[in-house]
């Protein structure tokens, strides 16, 4: 929300997907300070978790004129990258 990036669109990549498939069946998303317990989804379902997360970031952007495009991301897999680049 920086008025230097007030035209610019922004790319968030949530990466390390592989770890957090393995984390969120074992710790639920629900203990999260920064979510302040607003889940109210399945926390063991991957992509409700997961759309829930985009969410909250997209939610930090308070211009509508700027578009926020969200990326779930697997470093060690190449085809991620390749959709986006």
């Amino acid at each position: 929300n920086n008025e230097w990036f007030s035209d610019t669109a922004m790319i968030l990549f949530l990466n390390k997907t592989d770890l957090y498939v393995e984390k969120f069946q074992s710790v639920p998303i629900t203990v999260c300070p920064a979510f302040d317990g607003s889940f109210k989804g399945n926390t063991q379902d991957y992509d409700e978790t997961t759309e829930y997360i985009k969410d909250v970031y997209e939610g930090c952007n308070h211009q509508t004129s700027k578009q926020v495009y969200v990326h779930l991301t697997c470093a060690v897999d190449l085809t991620h990258f390749e959709k986006v680049f």
